[in-house]
């Protein structure tokens, strides 16, 4: 009986879960109230609502600000895989930022586009819970944050660019924000991250062996899947990787206007 009960339980949990379809209108958090705005002329992307929000120290949001600005998607010359580590066993966020010639830097962080009070939960992002977003903002709002105010680790790598297109990255990530303002996906917890986004790119990439690595789809350990693909400096162990990527708020800034270059004097020097 009780077997029963619990089977039918499970079969009605799935179908609410199948049939569930994402909304594209709801009371949003702020920082995913309002998605980029993006126009596509030739190789000249135009971005509007680029998140630079500023926080007060307990990570609270100070202002609200969104910037505009145009970026050619043949001047990217780099490209930079960072990890903020939030919680234990590999739970992290990953984030890319992509340099251009003119000095612009911008990160792209797919994320769980979450309803005001609503809390991420990873089990939750496994069943239709969150819409899927792409945040377009500047290093001082989306690293300086996670550095400065919510305290966490966070380490950011430079891309090897000749085992990956990183002109094709940034137009995939650019199409497919589009293509979500106009047909709302949901986020979920193992295939949406940055990191599947670069491995699509990585003359490495194995779709079956990917969704099996733990690597894949906890991002907290994805850097040394990027090493083993070439995708990181294979010059230096793991270990010594990650000292020399990882970010320490002592040497750096939000506010300051050269915060992108503070948090890369290990690579200026």
């Amino acid at each position: 009986m009780y077997l029963y009960i619990l089977l039918s339980l499970i079969v009605i949990f799935l179908l609410v879960v199948l049939l569930k379809r994402p909304k594209k209108f709801a009371n949003w958090t702020e920082i995913h109230k309002k998605t980029p705005d993006i126009k596509i002329s030739n190789n000249l992307v135009n971005i509007k609502n680029i998140n630079d929000f500023t926080y007060f120290e307990d990570g609270e949001i100070k202002e609200i600000k969104y910037i505009e600005s145009n970026y050619n998607i043949d001047s990217v010359v780099s490209v930079w895989y960072g990890i903020a580590h939030f919680a234990k066993y590999g739970i992290a966020h990953s984030f890319l930022s992509f340099e251009f010639e003119d000095g612009q830097y911008l990160v792209t962080s797919i994320e769980a586009r979450r309803k005001s009070q609503q809390k991420f939960s990873p089990v939750k992002g496994l069943f239709k819970a969150y819409n899927k977003t792409i945040v377009f903002g500047t290093e001082n709002d989306l690293i300086g944050l996670r550095t400065h105010y919510l305290k966490h680790k966070v380490y950011l790598y430079p891309l090897d660019l000749e085992t990956l297109q990183p002109q094709n990255l940034f137009k995939a990530l650019v199409d497919e924000s589009i293509k979500l303002e106009k047909q709302p996906e949901f986020y979920n917890t193992l295939v949406d991250n940055c990191f599947t986004s670069i491995a699509k790119y990585s003359n490495k990439f194995n779709a079956f062996r990917f969704l099996f690595d733990y690597r894949a789809v906890l991002p907290g350990h994805s850097d040394t899947l990027a090493q083993k693909w070439g995708l990181l400096d294979t010059s230096l162990s793991i270990q010594e990787l990650r000292q020399l990527s990882k970010l320490n708020p002592k040497d750096s800034n939000p506010t300051n206007k050269d915060f992108s270059q503070q948090i890369r004097k290990n690579y200026r020097i």
